[in-house]
């Protein structure tokens, strides 16, 4: 079975993190699949970038009031 976990750790007032824009980051993800499913890499990376790229969804996720509320936004198609 093919499958995908995913971390995300979010911060509203901000980690320094010495991003090269020198702004602090609220959203941070981590991937993890099992090493032979590469192609599953990038189809998760690729599908969460898509969401990423729009600043209302990474408003929402900084917003969300509990995990569950995360889960339903980074599942929804």
């Amino acid at each position: 079975m093919k499958q995908c976990c995913i971390g995300i750790g979010v911060s509203k007032q901000g980690i320094d993190y010495d991003a090269i824009d020198g702004e602090k980051v609220h959203l941070i993800f981590m991937l993890a699949i099992e090493g032979h499913e590469a192609d599953l890499h990038l189809q998760a990376l690729a599908a969460l970038s898509r969401k990423l790229i729009h600043e209302d969804f990474r408003e929402k996720l900084l917003y969300a009031s509990s995990k569950e509320e995360i889960f339903e936004l980074i599942c929804e198609e």
